[in-house]
């Protein structure tokens, strides 16, 4: 998506789309132009209505004032961040019901969700579960009071590790903010495909990276509760499982009521164990363990990154670490005083 787009409005862009309020759905939320503006503490009504409208006019926003409550959508944000696992398309799915049926930026919304899982697994699945759109609507639309459900809402699955203010996940807001050009100001999100939950075993051993990758992720456990686990461990492990399968382990892991120090009666499992007993294995993944007030972090860093990853560096504006996608004023200030960009039009 690309549209000149001044650095003000820009980054309206990016907090739109990061909004601590938004859930399932990328870039959706129910605010106007001045609700928005209230929910943005420290920025002035009248410089959040300017470029509310400037994203408007380069249709880079979708906006029906007459839904209630309001709805805004930031056009790309699906296609730019799509779901990557059953409980996201169910997510999506429990939200748009609760949308009014005759929006069309409902109905726009839809249908991006509806192209993005087209040909993938859960193609057929979002058709049935979001068929009845505004069966939870009755006027509450999203202000967070969820209609009944057979199910509970699955968390999104986006970076979970935002600071307070700004929500959970990232490409769209390092994009938003990082790529304003001072002589084009364009704004570029990009595209991703969905990937499946799932992967199959590996047909050949792994390989020494993978088992390297795979053995430093299992290590980015807290250690205790978490035992250290060896090389011939994590070979094995490769061998019954992919190594994306294992990195979604170690996050249930990371995130489970042994690392949050609920278990105190129940030892947490090893790596043999969860290799030696599949289905046992397949509940942890299921989040069957998972605490309710806890988010996956790295034990060595403290920041949410994959497993996989490496431990970010320090940031150049604020000093601590943190993800590359995670909003940071003083680098953001920094950026602006090198390329000798005037200060945005929204107060911060």
């Amino acid at each position: 998506m690309r549209a000149g787009a001044s650095p003000a409005s820009a980054l309206l862009l990016a907090l739109i789309v990061t909004h601590r309020n938004k859930r399932s759905i990328p870039g959706l939320l129910a605010y106007g132009p001045s609700g928005l503006a209230e929910s943005l503490s420290g920025y002035s009504m009248s410089a959040v209505k300017r470029a509310f409208g400037e994203l408007g006019r380069l249709g880079l926003i979708s906006f029906d004032e007459s839904a209630r409550p309001p709805l805004l959508y930031v056009r790309g944000s699906v296609q730019a961040d799509p779901p990557t696992s059953e409980n996201a398309v169910k997510g999506m799915a429990k939200q748009i019901r609760e949308l009014p049926p005759h929006s069309s930026l409902v109905k726009e919304v839809q249908e991006a969700i509806s192209t993005v899982l087209s040909g993938s697994q859960w193609e057929a699945k979002w058709s049935e579960w979001s068929a009845v759109v505004g069966a939870g609507a009755s006027g509450k639309g999203l202000v967070y009071e969820p209609s009944p459900d057979p199910g509970p809402e699955p968390a999104p699955s986006h970076e979970p590790n935002q600071p307070s203010g700004f929500g959970a996940s990232g490409s769209q807001r390092r994009e938003a903010v990082s790529s304003l050009n001072p002589g084009a100001g364009a704004v570029s999100i990009p595209l991703r495909k969905p990937v499946s939950e799932s992967q199959s075993p590996a047909s050949h051993p792994p390989s020494p990276e993978d088992v390297a990758g795979a053995l430093n992720a299992w290590h980015r456990l807290a250690s205790p509760p978490f035992a250290k686990t060896s090389e011939g461990e994590v070979t094995r492990a490769l061998g019954l499982f992919s190594l994306s399968r294992f990195e979604e382990l170690v996050k249930a892991l990371g995130q489970s009521r042994w690392a949050s120090g609920d278990y105190t009666k129940k030892p947490p499992p090893s790596l043999q164990r969860l290799c030696d007993d599949a289905e046992y294995r397949e509940k942890v993944l299921a989040n069957h363990h998972i605490a309710s007030n806890l988010m996956w972090r790295c034990s060595s860093c403290g920041t949410g990154h994959r497993p996989l990853d490496e431990c970010p560096a320090p940031c150049q504006g604020c000093g601590r670490r943190h993800l590359e996608s995670e909003f940071c004023r003083q680098l953001l200030a920094r950026n602006i005083q090198e390329r000798g960009m005037s200060r945005p039009a929204i107060e911060i």
